[in-house]
């Protein structure tokens, strides 16, 4: 993944929502770690951080369909948010 955005050359920068929780997996600490490695190769190739990014390390949280539940909506309005009428 990350070979992949090292080589991004297009000038788009499409909206990303990246997160993990605290406690994801057997090794949580490398987890958080590989994504903030990503987040960082992102923001180096011009996404904007609360703009076209969105990163958040959701504290307990787990690798389970509840945690990912949570925070859903969070998701969606984010990558598509509303249009004033």
């Amino acid at each position: 993944m990350l070979r992949l955005v090292q080589s991004y050359k297009a000038p788009l920068r499409p909206k990303i929502w990246l997160d993990a929780g605290t406690e994801e997996g057997d090794s949580p600490q490398q987890i958080l770690e590989d994504l903030r490695l990503l987040r960082n190769a992102l923001l180096e190739k011009g996404w904007r951080d609360g703009v076209d990014l969105r990163y958040w390390e959701v504290p307990g949280a787990r690798h389970h369909e509840h945690a990912w539940a949570a925070r859903f909506g969070m998701v969606l309005e984010n990558l598509f948010p509303r249009v004033p009428s």
